[in-house]
């Protein structure tokens, strides 16, 4: 430690003022040796003081420049992060403030100088702003979500990156829905903790396969599109066998005897089975019959010989194949089952395929992943959503899922971990109200740090000179729960590094 100050002026319970001897930067941490009493805090401001140059000064000072100069004078003021106890183990809060007068120095932590806080579980992703003493965040409340808000070039991506690997180390297993396929899947195909699938090797629900047909047919027969994927999959893709699941809807006679469409009155419902979701991989795919059951359904619900013309043919020209779907390896479902059952974090590639299969298998696998965690209980799961505007903010078909994560995932260990350049726009009421963890650089528009305030602290920092890979740090995560400044690792093997026998 280095001494650079002492008290001056009046103290308080959360700020204090000191005269600075020696150099010290914003956001460094200093211990205030004051009589038996030991106090951590974070420089927030310094001023520089010349009472000769002062336009209100009663005094007037000649001499030459050099002279004048000499009568300058630094002051910092340090937020109060806690007191330290007998044993130098941090105590976040304070009842009496620091005494000004005799032994009130102030000493500037450097590297080797430990702070005993209590973290049940400390990682390392980074270190001090101004410093190269390491960042202690504190994974045992991962599961209470945490959200990365930045501007594009800030490093989300990175830091998210780190927080994955160092979780991985602690045995806190991910599944990253990478969104462009550039951030994620890269970086970690090559780590043995991690397993990168692709989203062309996932089979989309049928909600999921219908609701690419109805963007691109016309989101207006959005049912009678999914009504013909259920009978595509309950005939096998067989036109001919889709007699029986209609009649089980209790809908149809027999087209197999006549031609005539029509609707059966005082029917009950059949028994419908239709295959698992496992079972879908071994349905074959194909346009032609697709079509034909497509049309056959529409008839049965009496829609307009022109109506179903105009489907058909937006159908041939958008250049739809479901053919696509054919050979797909993995369900959602087992998705799901390999990673709660597994030893690999996940990386899912969702780069290939449109808007509508992203939020299909975002949405089914995080829902089979819910339901199993639930059953089995016991493991501790992040669920990482990069470009979290596509998925959480209110309206899109994901946000509901994932507020159902952020109100009852911590009671069964999962944690979400949402990256986005916007707080407010970006991340539904449901979300926010729920999010305990912020790390936050620049930001799209200034109103969006008092909106963070409502959640974690964010007083006094100054997030316009910030670089690229500067977040600050707030909430539960970070044990000293005031915002401080990290600097994040420029390479995971520095995590790894750091997280070494610790």
């Amino acid at each position: 430690m280095k001494l650079v100050g002492t008290l001056v002026g009046k103290s308080g319970t959360r700020y204090v003022t000191f005269r600075v001897f020696e150099e010290v930067n914003v956001n460094d941490l200093v211990l205030i040796e004051n009589s038996k009493r030991r106090f951590l805090g974070v420089v927030r401001w310094i001023s520089h003081v010349n009472i000769a140059k002062n336009q209100y000064s009663p005094f007037i000072v000649q001499g030459d420049e050099e002279t004048i100069d000499a009568l300058g004078y630094m002051n910092a003021s340090a937020e109060l992060l806690g007191v330290l106890d007998e044993e130098g183990r941090l105590i976040p809060r304070i009842t009496i403030p620091p005494i000004v007068g005799s032994k009130s120095d102030i000493y500037l932590l450097e590297e080797g100088d430990e702070i005993l806080v209590n973290v049940s579980q400390p990682v390392y992703i980074g270190v001090y702003s101004s410093s190269s003493r390491l960042f202690q965040l504190d994974a045992s409340y991962v599961n209470y979500h945490i959200a990365v808000v930045g501007t594009t070039g800030t490093g989300k991506s990175h830091l998210v990156r780190l927080l994955a690997k160092a979780f991985s180390l602690k045995d806190i297993k991910s599944i990253i829905f990478d969104h462009t396929g550039q951030d994620y899947a890269p970086f970690f195909k090559e780590d043995s903790a991690f397993r990168v699938i692709e989203d062309r090797e996932v089979l989309p629900s049928p909600a999921g396969i219908a609701s690419v047909i109805a963007n691109e047919v016309g989101n207006e027969y959005a049912e009678d599109i999914e009504i013909s994927i259920y009978a595509y999959l309950a005939s096998g893709g067989n036109p001919g066998e889709t007699a029986e699941f209609f009649e089980a809807l209790g809908l149809m006679e027999d087209y197999r005897k006549s031609k005539k469409y029509s609707l059966i009155q005082n029917r009950k419902p059949g028994k419908i089975e239709i295959a698992g979701p496992e079972e879908f991989k071994n349905i074959e795919w194909r346009n032609e019959e697709y079509l034909e059951i497509l049309r056959y359904t529409m008839a049965l619900l009496a829609r307009r010989n022109t109506t179903i013309a105009k489907v058909i043919m937006r159908y041939l020209i958008s250049g739809l194949d479901l053919a696509k779907f054919n050979g797909r390896k993995y369900t959602p479902k087992e998705v799901a089952e390999l990673l709660v059952n597994g030893d690999k974090s996940l990386v899912l590639d969702l780069s290939n395929e449109p808007m509508a299969i992203k939020w299909s298998l975002l949405k089914d696998t995080i829902k089979f992943l819910w339901k199993k965690v639930q059953d089995k209980g016991g493991d501790r799961i992040v669920i990482v959503v990069d470009e979290a505007q596509n998925y959480a903010s209110a309206g899109t078909p994901t946000a509901s899922i994932l507020e159902e994560i952020a109100r009852r995932g911590r009671k069964f260990g999962v944690g979400l971990i949402l990256a986005s350049q916007r707080w407010v726009t970006d991340l539904s009421t449901g979300i926010r109200n729920n999010i305990n963890t912020v790390f936050f650089s620049q930001l799209a528009v200034e109103s969006d740090i008092a909106e963070i305030s409502k959640v974690v602290a964010t007083e006094n920092v100054d997030l316009s000179s910030l670089d690229k890979g500067y977040f600050y740090v707030s909430g539960l995560l970070n044990p000293m729960r005031k915002p401080l400044l990290l600097h994040t690792f420029p390479t995971v093997e520095e995590v790894v590094k750091a997280n070494a026998g610790r």
